[in-house]
């Protein structure tokens, strides 16, 4: 008889600890960008507030001021800090083998996500049995859409359309742009092969199947790899085209360096030689051999002879809350900016058709202007740089 109570309590502590699961892990890895680390955490902020989540940044041995700065501002999150740089691959894995989410997403630093792009994500992957890995439709700071947000796979005719540019003089052909899936409506969902790495969700049971990334790719086409291997394990990827993220790109990398053309040509390479055979194998491997050479080249004279730089922010329209717009008037003033401060009204924010490249819009987030309405003010306002 005295047994029973102690039953009833572990019977009810077991009930208590299946209803608060953990829904989510989200995983990123920092390499020296605090700042752009420092909003997105913001934004995650916002967006789990709804779910049972837990966040895991993974710091590849930076060289700055990342720790003392961030770890004050975040206690909820889970720091890994590295004692060396152990690439991309195995710096998501190490996180991925201690997170508890039912659902994981691997998301880059240098983005803005939204409670609605999770939700719809986390929506499609338990409805889907087979559903595989989710990525989103994203967007950079411009409001620019990103192609790279839907991928088909890179196949020996498709990556030789696009090596000879053939995609980008035909965007929406479905041959010649099968790389970007070009055809396909970006503001619609779409099964698909390749899901970016910059904003990928799947089942930690399926990536724990799959063993993770391949450390073998240290940056760059781990994505494509592990997004192959899910569909050979008879899973669907899916593009949710209605959820819009915000991916500022390559923050973490000089994307006109020489590292960067070696480090990414060689991902591809290795890509090659793990998948493919045959003949078509051969000829993809040699071709992007010299697109090694070629582009390195290309790259090593762009940086002494190119003379574009990118232009000084002279003017920062600052939108939100009045009490937003002062916080971030302090921030600026401690920067030390030289750039002039315009608080702008909704109705002047819609009237204003024409920006200069040394203007900017900055949005001033709190629980009045939120990073949703953030989100949907930069698609609105494509070509214009928002901070």
């Amino acid at each position: 008889a005295q047994a029973r109570p102690a039953l009833r309590f572990c019977f009810a502590y077991l009930t208590l600890a299946a209803f608060v699961s953990m829904d989510l892990s989200i995983i990123i890895v920092n390499y020296q960008v605090p700042y752009f680390l420092e909003q997105c955490l913001h934004s995650v902020y916002a967006a789990i507030q709804p779910l049972n989540a837990e966040v895991w940044v993974v710091d590849n041995h930076s060289n700055d001021d990342s720790q003392p700065y961030l770890t004050p501002k975040f206690p909820w999150v889970h720091w890994l800090w590295l004692n060396e740089n152990v690439g991309f691959a195995k710096a998501n894995n190490l996180a991925l083998q201690q997170c508890k989410g039912k659902y994981v997403l691997f998301l880059n630093p240098d983005t803005i996500i939204t409670s609605s792009a999770l939700q719809q994500c986390i929506a499609h992957l338990t409805v889907n049995d087979k559903c595989g890995l989710v990525g989103v439709r994203m967007i950079d700071g411009a409001g620019r859409f990103l192609p790279e947000s839907k991928r088909s796979l890179p196949t020996p005719v498709v990556s030789f359309w696009k090596m000879i540019g053939a995609s980008t003089l035909f965007p929406n052909s479905a041959y010649f742009n099968a790389y970007a899936l070009g055809h396909l409506p970006q503001g619609e969902n779409h099964p698909i092969t390749v899901v970016a790495g910059a904003f990928m969700m799947g089942q930690r049971s399926l990536l724990q199947q799959l063993q993770g990334f391949d450390e073998r790719f240290f940056m760059y086409g781990e994505d494509v790899d592990i997004s192959y291997r899910a569909t050979l394990a008879g899973f669907t990827n899916y593009y949710i085209g209605k959820a819009t993220i915000v991916h500022f790109k390559g923050e973490s990398t000089q994307r006109g360096s020489l590292n960067y053309v070696r480090v990414f040509y060689e991902a591809m390479l290795l890509f090659v030689q793990k998948h493919y055979r045959g003949k078509g194998a051969l000829f993809l491997r040699f071709a992007l051999q010299l697109a090694i050479v070629a582009r390195g080249i290309y790259a090593f004279f762009s940086n002494i002879f190119s003379s574009t730089k990118q232009p000084i922010i002279t003017r920062a329209f600052l939108y939100g809350s009045s009490t937003a717009i002062s916080s971030a008037e302090q921030v600026f003033a401690h920067a030390n900016t030289s750039a002039t401060l315009l608080p702008i009204s909704n109705a002047t924010l819609t009237g204003k058709s024409v920006w200069q490249p040394t203007e900017a819009l900055v949005w001033c987030v709190d629980e009045q202007f939120t990073y949703e309405q953030a989100v949907t003010y930069t698609q609105r306002k494509s070509g214009t740089f928002c901070l």
